[in-house]
């Protein structure tokens, strides 16, 4: 009985951290991603494509 509420308890903080990590901010900066076998591809919204990932630096 112990066991499956120690199992149950860490579920349950292991849902509440994926819930936070798969819900992006509203203001995210999105980028498509096209993945083949040896390359990425990265689609950003101006229309832009590049295989390197470049991400914008924010002032907090």
């Amino acid at each position: 009985m112990v066991p499956t509420l120690i199992v149950i308890g860490i579920f349950f903080a292991g849902w509440d951290s994926f819930r936070a990590l798969r819900n992006a901010p509203k203001d995210s900066f999105q980028i498509k991603v096209e993945g083949k076998i040896w390359s990425w591809k990265f689609i950003y919204p101006d229309g832009r494509t590049t295989n390197e990932l470049y991400v914008p630096l924010v002032n907090l």
